[in-house]
Order: structure tokens, then C-alpha cells, then sequence
């Protein structure tokens, strides 16, 4: 923060200077006064900005007139506040009138005309209308060709902004040949150790990253950063945000503490260069939240995010999308901890800041459907997720197109649904569409087409056809290793995936084989207190269960169950699934009274986490009559048996 305040000492003494030599109403104050809010600007202190920018646009707009081009840049200025508090439709108002008046004043060829069009378009972008925005930077482009030419960095930052539309829209492939174009452009306007040249190559990583490229992405990272540390210096906010994409990067590969690492040097450089209480820190502070969350540290990621939402209110304000995002990602860590109706309240608060300010055609208004149909599928409210997913799609489809790695997703997540509702050709005809679509946009060897092999395969099992579902989850694990590695969680959770069909298949030690390598896996890269753990210890026991090892399944169990009250709490379904194997176990002993004492505590979350009238619900009352009927207590069991009846019919 520290050349921020040496810049404004300056520039106050500026303006007291020009106060008292030429006057408050002379055009060189206002100048002074326009240089000081964009610094505020950039510090998000938007506000300040904002009335510096008035008191500006008044003073010019009485010594030089308002259809002056510097009354022009004002409003240009002051619309740039007005986006960045997500106010997006007086950011474009602003514009719209700073057009007409470069039009009358300039020339609708003047580069400066086409500059405002290129800002309205970088906003149009933001509000995810992106064909829009591509029209508005086809003529930008025109009007530089003709005036400064094809050669000149305005004509390169306009293929640049087209890039991020093709990105956005998931044409990656697109995005990359015009960022390449950039490049060149730069390179021999600007050279290769200027901040522009490292901005495209930033774009680009983003680019490679999102398409699962992630050393390609942290290998252009690397050279932005080292272009960076040269050019603007290693206290730069720039330098912080290349830090920031290289930790996504690692977060992406798995490797969570080198992200950690990473985020807390770029934390330390955003709170020397902009303070703690700028968006760029929260940013951080946020996806150091997704670390936590990645490594089952749910309390400890909502902590942060609670930092985040304050830091936002405060800079950006609680009907900016950025705040409705922190309340998403709140939301995903309480529906990791089965909490789905808080999860739920918070999405409903998110989906009404995205409509008022993005509007409910823009895609991130369709992820947060897609949320909220995560967790009433994860309720097995099936028919209210799908209802949610269709409306996801539909926004998807006009927005980003159903090209679209966002649109795969959403079919992706109604294949589910139609699974869990036992309509299995109805699953497999909507993954392999979405198979098609990303082998079209990410390719063949990302993650994401794996995950759809592998749900494919789960289909394919509930059809009793397990040689051709291992059969694909081999594919998926020699995607996943090439990907990701073979020390990393996705390609355990393949390995987890085979051995829970070799234990349906019968062959438990086989299955016990693979856990034990998917154990060493997660406990190297996630952690022994971590939920994923704690569920392949799970899966081990029901392993020894089936072979009759009663006492070796309750001593994984008890390991288990301590890790999930830890981690997800003892109100989550993971934790009461566990209980009931533990049940299962104790009923197979003899023990009746003791499963029963561990039924009713199972009974009591299910009812609380996913309602009475839920198929897990009833599977418990159903266990439960079982012990009273080897119990000798007919009347009670038959009764628990006729509930349970009512509930599945």
C-alpha cells in the first residue's frame, strides 16, 4: 500500500498547489482530482472515487463544456466505479453518453471512440453477453485497423478482450489464436519484458488451465511472473495475481499446500500494495477457503469465506456478484457438511443478487440453479433437482452455448438424477452427449471427460454389466494418471470406484487390494482426518463385513466415525451411514441392543438431514424391525415394517 499513499501525497500536494495558483475551477485541478480517483479506483475504494470524479465532471463541465472529450473520459471513468460495484447498467448509461459525445466531438473513427466501445464491451462481457460484446469489439477493431493500424497495442487489447469472450464462452481453442495474434503484436510493439506482453501471456495460462492443460498453464505463468518481477516489480498487484493463478493451477493438480503456499505470499504482497480490505485480498482469502474445502476443512474454510463476505459488503457492497459468490462457495462448504437446507437458504439469497445484477439469463445465475439442484438431489428431492437442472440448461444454451464445458456439466448432473431414479438409458443417452461435447471443447484427456466415463460405468454396473464398467474405469484411470498423476485424489477415487464393484462382484480381497492403495493415496494428499479418508475406511469395512470379519469392520468403523465427527459432524449422513454398518455388524454378532442403540441415533439424522419420507430413511426403520423381530418382538417389528412399506410405495 505504501507507493499508493506516496503517489496521493503527491498528488495532494498537486491540488493544494493548483488551488491556490490557477483555482478550484480551473481544468488542472480537476485533472489532479481525476489522477486521484483512479488510484482510488484501483485501491476498490470506489466511493471516494466516485465523489472526486463529481466534483471533476462539474468542474469541467463549466470550464470546458460537457461535450468536451476530457468531460467525455470523466464519465468513462467514473462508469469504470460503477462495474467494478457491479452496477453494471449505470456503468453502460455512463458510456452511452461519453460515446455520443466523442462521436460529435471526435469522430466515431477517433481511437478514443473506439476505446469507450471497447470498455463497454469488456463490461458486456462481465454481464455474460458475449456476442454482444464480440460485435461492439469487431467495429473497436475496424476503427483501430484503420487509424492507428494492425501493428499498434490498441489493436492487439482488442483481440485480447475478444480472446476472454471466446474463453468465456468455452471456445478455448479460438481464444488461443487470437491471443497468439496478440502476442506478436506485442512483442514487437511493446517487447517482451513489458506488463502488456506478460497480460496475454496470463490469458493464455487461464486458457490452458481451463482447458486441463495445467503445466502448459503454469509454465506461461512462470515466464509472466519472471516478466513481472522485471517490469512492475515483485510488490505489484500484478505479480499477486500471477502468484494467485499459478496456486488455482496447483489447487487444480492436487497439490493443495503448494497453493496454500503460494496464496499466503500473494496475500502478503495484496495487503502491502492494496490493503486488507480490497477485493483482490478477499479474492485470496477466498480461494485459500477452497483449499480448506478441498482438504475437508469445512469450518475452517467457512471462517475464511465469513472474512471474505465482510471484506465485500464493505468494498463492493452486498449486491455485488463477487459477495453472492462468497455466499455460493459458503453454501458449497455446508452442503459438503450435509447441511443442505442452510446451503439452500444461502443459494437463495446468491440467486437474488445474480438476478438483480447479472440478470437470470447470465450463466452465473445458471450455476447457482446448478447448485441448488446438487443439494435437493443430494436430499433425494430428484424431480425438484432435475426441475432446476432444466432451467440451468436452457440459460446455458442461449448464454454460453451448448458447446460449452458448463453446459456438459449440467447434463452431466441430470444423468445423475436419471440414474438415482433408476431410468438408466435416460442417463447414458445424456452422458454421452455430454461426452461429445467435451471431447469437442476440453478434450479426451481432461478430467472432466473421465468423470463422465466413470459415471458411465456406475450405469453401466446398475445394469450388472461389470466387465464393461471396468472396462471404462480403466480409461478413466489412464486419463486421470496422464492428467493429474497417480498421487493425486481423482485417480484414488477411480481406484475407489473399482474396488467398490470388485466388492460387489464378490472379490473382497481384491477390492481390499485397491483401498489400501487408494488410503496411501488420500492420507499423502489429503490427509488422515479428511472425509474421503474416512469413507475408504468405510468401504474396507464393508469388505471385512462380507467376509464375516465382524470385529476387524467395527475397528475401521470406530476410526471412521471419529474422523467424520470431526470433519462433517455428527448430524451429516456420511456419519450416520457409518453408524448403521456399525449396526449391521452388531446385528450379525448377536447384538441386538446395541444395533438398535446405534439405529435410533441413525434414525434421528436421517429424519433431520434428509426427512422421513427419504429411501435411507426407510432402509433404517427396516434394520430396526429386524432386531426386534430376532428379539422376539413381532408387534413392534411389524409395525416399523408397515411404515417402512408406506414410505417406498
Amino acid at each position: 500500500m505504501g507507493e499508493y499513499d506516496a503517489a496521493m501525497e503527491l498528488l495532494e500536494r498537486c491540488r493544494d498547489i493548483f488551488a491556490s495558483s490557477v483555482g478550484e475551477k480551473h481544468p488542472s485541478f480537476a485533472g489532479t482530482l481525476y489522477t486521484m480517483a483512479q488510484w482510488l479506483c484501483d485501491k476498490g475504494e470506489n466511493d471516494a472515487a466516485l465523489g472526486l470524479l463529481e466534483q471533476c465532471k462539474g468542474i469541467y463541465a463549466s470550464s470546458l463544456g460537457e461535450k468536451h472529450p476530457t468531460f467525455a473520459k470523466t464519465l468513462h471513468t467514473m462508469a469504470q466505479c460503477r462495474c467494478d460495484m457491479g452496477e453494471y447498467d449505470a456503468a453502460l448509461d455512463l458510456l452511452q453518453r461519453c460515446r455520443v459525445i466523442e462521436a460529435a466531438s471526435l469522430g466515431a473513427e477517433h481511437p478514443s471512440f473506439a476505446s469507450t466501445l471497447h470498455t463497454m464491451a469488456q463490461w458486456l462481457r462481465d454481464k455474460g453477453e458475449y456476442d454482444v460484446a464480440l460485435d461492439l469489439l469487431e467495429r473497436c477493431k475496424g476503427i483501430f485497423a484503420s487509424s492507428v493500424g494492425e501493428k499498434h497495442p490498441s489493436f492487439a487489447s482488442t483481440l485480447h478482450t475478444m480472446a476472454q469472450c471466446l474463453r468465456d464462452k468455452g471456445e478455448y481453442v479460438a481464444a488461443l489464436g487470437l491471443l497468439e495474434q496478440c502476442r506478436d503484436i506485442q512483442a514487437s510493439s511493446v517487447g517482451e519484458k513489458h506488463p502488456s506482453f506478460a497480460n496475454t501471456l496470463f490469458t493464455m495460462a487461464q486458457c490452458w488451465m481451463l482447458k486441463g492443460g495445467y503445466d502448459a498453464a503454469l509454465e506461461l505463468l512462470q515466464r509472466c511472473r519472471d516478466i513481472q518481477a522485471s517490469s512492475v516489480g515483485e510488490k505489484h498487484p500484478s505479480f499477486a495475481n500471477t502468484l494467485f493463478t499459478m496456486a488455482q493451477c496447483r489447487l487444480h493438480k492436487g497439490e493443495i499446500d503448494a497453493a496454500l503456499d503460494l496464496l499466503e505470499r500473494c496475500k502478503g504482497i495484496q495487503a502491502d500494495s492494496l490493503g486488507e480490505e480490497h477485493p483482490s485480498f478477499a479474492k485470496t482469502l477466498f480461494t485459500m477457503a477452497q483449499c480448506r474445502h478441498e482438504k475437508g476443512k469445512y469450518d475452517a474454510a467457512l471462517e475464511l469465506l465469513e472474512r471474505c463476505r465482510d471484506i465485500f459488503a464493505s468494498s463492493v457492497g452486498e449486491k455485488h456478484p463477487t459477495f453472492a459468490t462468497t455466499l455460493f462457495t459458503m453454501a458449497q462448504c455446508l452442503q459438503a457438511k450435509g447441511e443442505y437446507d442452510a446451503a439452500l437458504d444461502l443459494l437463495e439469497r446468491c440467486k437474488s443478487i445474480h438476478a438483480s445484477s447479472l440478470g437470470v439469463s447470465h450463466p452465473t445465475f445458471a450455476n447457482t440453479l446448478y447448485t441448488m439442484a446438487q443439494c435437493q438431489m443430494l436430499k433425494g428431492e430428484i424431480d425438484a433437482a432435475l426441475e432446476l437442472l432444466e432451467r440451468c440448461r436452457d440459460i446455458q444454451a442461449s448464454s454460453v452455448g451448448k458447446e460449452h464445458p458448463s453446459f456438459a456439466d449440467t447434463l452431466y448432473t441430470m444423468a445423475q438424477c436419471r440414474q438415482a431414479k433408476g431410468e438408466i438409458d435416460a442417463a447414458l443417452k445424456l452422458l454421452e452427449q455430454c461426452k461429445d461435447i467435451q471431447a469437442s471443447s476440453v478434450g479426451e484427456k481432461h478430467q472432466r471427460f473421465a468423470n463422465t466415463l466413470a459415471t458411465m460405468a456406475q450405469c453401466l454396473r446398475d445394469e450388472g454389466k461389470y466387465d464393461a464398467a471396468l472396462k471404462l474405469l480403466e480409461q478413466c484411470k489412464g486419463i486421470y494418471a496422464s492428467s493429474l498423476g497417480v498421487s493425486h485424489p481423482t485417480f484414488a477415487n477411480t481406484l475407489y470406484t473399482m474396488a467398490q464393484w470388485l466388492r460387489d462382484k464378490g472379490e473382497y480381497d481384491a477390492a481390499l487390494k485397491l483401498l489400501a492403495q487408494c488410503k496411501g493415496i488420500f492420507a499423502s494428499s489429503l490427509g488422515q482426518d479428511h472425509p474421503t479418508f474416512a469413507t475408504t475406511l468405510y468401504t474396507m469395512a464393508q469388505c471385512r463385513d462380507r467376509k464375516q470379519e465382524y470385529d476387524a469392520a467395527l475397528e475401521l468403523l470406530e476410526q471412521c466415525r471419529g474422523i467424520q465427527a470431526s470433519s462433517v459432524g455428527e448430524k451429516h449422513p456420511s456419519f450416520a451411514k457409518t453408524l448403521f454398518t456399525m449396526a449391521q455388524c452388531w446385528r450379525a454378532k448377536g447384538e441386538y441392543d446395541a444395533a438398535l442403540t446405534l439405529l435410533e441415533r441413525c434414525r434421528d439424522i436421517f429424519a433431520s438431514s434428509l426427512g422421513v419420507s427419504h429411501p435411507t430413511f426407510a432402509t433404517v426403520l427396516f434394520t430396526m424391525a429386524q432386531c426386534l423381530r430376532a428379539k422376539g418382538k413381532y408387534d413392534a417389528a411389524l409395525k416399523l415394517q408397515e411404515q417402512c412399506r408406506d414410505i417406498r410405495a
